[in-house]
C-alpha cells in the first residue's frame, strides 16, 4: 500500500508570470479628446504634435503608441513635483494642426510647464485656432509659453498661492515685418494667488492683444516676502490695419505697507490703446511707456485711455505717452507720499490732437510732475485732497509749438503749491485754489 506522503512522479515547478504593475501615467483617447492622467509622484510628461492630428507622448520613461485624430489634450498629473512639456515636432514633419485645444492641470507641487512651438517663424506653420489653459493648482512653480503660429491665439494661466514664475510671448518678433505668419488676435488671461509672483508677457506682430491679469489672496494670507512683479512688453511694427491694445491689471492681496509692487509696461506701434491699472494698499511702482512714431499728416486719428488707481500707500508713477492725437488720462494716487510724473507728447499734424488730464493725490504729502507738447487743446484737473492733509507740490507744462488756432487750456487744483507754464495758446481759462500759486503763459493773450 503507497503511502498517501510519497513524493508523487509531477512535482510542482515555480513560473515567473507576467508584470501587473499599474503605470504611473496612462493615456487614453475617446472622441477626439487626448487624456493624460498622472499620480501624486513627479511625473514628467511630454506630448509632441504631429501632422494631422496625430499625437505622440512619453511619460515617465515610456513611449505611446501614437495617437491619431486628435482635437484636444487634456493632462492631469495632481501632485508632486511635476515637468509637463508641449509642442509640435520639426517642421520636417509638422505642417497643419488645424485647431488645438490644450488643458494642463499639474495640481499641488512646485511643477514645470512649458508649451511652445519650434517651428521657425520663417515656415508656415498652420494653426488656426489655439487655446491653452495651465492650473498650476499650489508651489511655486515656473512656466513658459511660447506662441509664434495661429491666427487667434488663447493663453489662461491660474494658480491657488503666490511664488510662480510665468512667462508667455505670443507671435513672431516684431523687428521681422515681413513673415508668412499672420497672427490677428492674441488674449492672455492670469488669476493668481498674491505675493512674490514674477510675470511677464511679451507680444510681438500681433493685430489685437488683450491682457488680463489679476491677483488675490484667495489661498490665504499671500506669501512673506517681495510683492509681485509684472514685466509687460508689446511691440508691433507690422504694417496695414490699425493695432489695438486693451490691458487690465488688478493687484489684490498685498494691502500690506511693507509690500512692495513693481508693475513695468512697454508699449510700442499700437494705435488705440486702453489701459487699466488697479493696485492694492501696498506700496506700489508703475512705469508706463506707450510710443506710437505716428500721427503723419495722412493717417487717421489715434487712440489713449489710461486709467490708474494705486490705492492707499507710498506710490511711484511714471509715465510717457508719444503719439496719440486723442488722450484721455485719470490718475488716482490714494493716500500715501506718491510721486508722479507724465509726459504727453504729439507731432505737429492737421489732426486737432486733444489731452484729458485727471489726477486725485489724495491725503498726503504729494508731488506730480505734468507735461504735454503738440496737443491743441489741454483739458486738466488736478486735485491733492482735502485741506490740511499735507504738503503737496505740482508743476505743470503745456507747450503748443507755433499758433495757428484759437487754442484753449483748462485747468482747476486745490493744491499747497501749483505752477503752471504754457507756450502757445491763444486762450487760456485757469482757474485755481490754493496757498502758493505761479502761473505764465507765452504766446498768446491772457
Amino acid at each position: 500500500m503507497q503511502s498517501r506522503f510519497c513524493p508523487s512522479r509531477n512535482r510542482p515547478k515555480l513560473e515567473i508570470l507576467e508584470g501587473r504593475d499599474c503605470p504611473a501615467v496612462t493615456a487614453t483617447l475617446a472622441d477626439g479628446v487626448l487624456t493624460v492622467v498622472g499620480d501624486d509622484g513627479p511625473n514628467q510628461v511630454g506630448v509632441v504634435e504631429l501632422a494631422g492630428g496625430v499625437v505622440k507622448i512619453n511619460a515617465d520613461g515610456e513611449q505611446f503608441p501614437l495617437f491619431a485624430g486628435v482635437e484636444s489634450i487634456v493632462i492631469e498629473t495632481f501632485g508632486g513635483a511635476d515637468r509637463v512639456e508641449y509642442g509640435p515636432a520639426s517642421t520636417a514633419v509638422v505642417g497643419d494642426v488645424g485647431d488645438r485645444i490644450l488643458n494642463i492641470d499639474v495640481g499641488a507641487g512646485d511643477d514645470l510647464v512649458i508649451v511652445r512651438d519650434e517651428a521657425p517663424i520663417t515656415r508656415t506653420f498652420t494653426v488656426r485656432n489655439s487655446n491653452t489653459s495651465i492650473d498650476l493648482g499650489t508651489g511655486r512653480d515656473f512656466v513658459r509659453v511660447d506662441i509664434s503660429h495661429g491666427s487667434d491665439v488663447g493663453v489662461a494661466v491660474f494658480s491657488g498661492d503666490g511664488g510662480d514664475d510665468i512667462g508667455v510671448a505670443l507671435g513672431p518678433p516684431a523687428h521681422l515685418k515681413w513673415t508668412p505668419i499672420e497672427l490677428k488676435r492674441g488674449v492672455v488671461t492670469m488669476d493668481l494667488g498674491a505675493g512674490d509672483n514674477r510675470v511677464s508677457v511679451a507680444t510681438g506682430n500681433v493685430d489685437d492683444v488683450e491682457v488680463n491679469a489679476n491677483t488675490s489672496d484667495r489661498g490665504g494670507p499671500p506669501l512673506s516676502g517681495p510683492g509681485d512683479r509684472f514685466a509687460l512688453t508689446f511691440d508691433n511694427q507690422g504694417a496695414g490695419q490699425p493695432q489695438t491694445l486693451h490691458l487690465a491689471v488688478k493687484l489684490r492681496g498685498n494691502n500690506r505697507r511693507d509690500v512692495f509692487n513693481r508693475v513695468t509696461i512697454d508699449s510700442r506701434g499700437f494705435t488705440d490703446v486702453s489701459t487699466d491699472i488697479d493696485t492694492g494698499a501696498s506700496n506700489d511702482w508703475v512705469s508706463a511707456k506707450y510710443r506710437l512714431m505716428r500721427p503723419r499728416p495722412f493717417d487717421a486719428p489715434t487712440h489713449l485711455a489710461f486709467d490708474a488707481r494705486l490705492g492707499d500707500g507710498d506710490d511711484v508713477l511714471n509715465a510717457q505717452f508719444a503719439g496719440y492725437t486723442d488722450a484721455n488720462l485719470s490718475l488716482d494716487f490714494g493716500a500715501g507720499t506718491d510721486r508722479g510724473g507724465v509726459i504727453l507728447w504729439v507731432r505737429d499734424v492737421t489732426h486737432d490732437p486733444m489731452v484729458g488730464v485727471d489726477a486725485q493725490l489724495g491725503p498726503g504729502e504729494d508731488t506730480l510732475r505734468l507735461r504735454t507738447h503738440g496737443y491743441d487743446e489741454v483739458r486738466a484737473r488736478l486735485d491733492s485732497g482735502p485741506d490740511g492733509d499735507g504738503h503737496d507740490e505740482v508743476a505743470a507744462a503745456f507747450v503748443r509749438p507755433g499758433l495757428r488756432r484759437n487754442l484753449t487750456t483748462l485747468l482747476s487744483a486745490d493744491l499747497d503749491r501749483f505752477e503752471i507754464l504754457g507756450v502757445g495758446y491763444a486762450t487760456a481759462d485757469v482757474g485755481l485754489q490754493g496757498h502758493e500759486c505761479l502761473v505764465f503763459f507765452l504766446g498768446g493773450q491772457p
